[in-house]
């Protein structure tokens, strides 16, 4: 992959992408690494020397599939033990973003915990299906792609109960 000029340059490079593909980058003009792929459908592994450049940088990549999926566990987990400064994905639909909040990234061990409570919890999964008819047709939801939503409002409920800063864009922007 030629370097990009920005981090934003190199995203709508990968966004349609059938492949994983991940960039580590200093800053969102700085390019450290890109074109980083197994060419999997899910997923992108990294060598220790890709893992030590991650530390207090960013790491973009790309999720497959018409309705952008946000991070996967691992994804987040994988932030926290790197020590991220951002972690980014992107997709058809939209730009995700986390970065730890005022008190750094909690463990990887305490995410994974957090995720799995709460993607446990009976009310809020009730909550979910109930107000999935109204919010399927305003996200235009493919159908089949709704655990894809689900897992973005777990991330909002996650980041929001242990100081983490997550947002969710659409793309292209309005």
């Amino acid at each position: 992959m030629p370097s990009c000029s920005d981090i934003f340059e190199c995203e709508n490079r990968i966004r349609s992408r059938n492949h994983e593909v991940a960039c580590i980058f200093k800053d969102y003009h700085t390019l450290l690494k890109g074109g980083i792929t197994q060419s999997y459908i899910f997923g992108v592994g990294f060598t220790e020397e890709e893992f030590l450049l991650m530390a207090g940088n960013i790491l973009t990549h790309n999720h497959t599939g018409d309705y952008t999926n946000s991070f996967s566990l691992g994804d987040v987990t994988k932030a926290a033990e790197a020590d991220l400064r951002e972690i980014r994905v992107v997709g058809k639909r939209f730009t995700y973003s986390m970065r730890p909040g005022n008190h750094g990234w909690p463990g990887a061990d305490a995410i994974a915990a957090k995720y799995r409570e709460i993607e446990g919890d009976y009310r809020f999964y009730l909550h979910f299906r109930i107000t999935l008819l109204g919010i399927a047709a305003r996200e235009r939801i493919p159908p089949g792609d709704e655990t894809r939503f689900f897992n973005h409002l777990i991330w909002e409920r996650l980041a929001a109960e242990m100081d983490l800063l997550y947002h969710r864009e659409p793309w292209p922007a309005p």
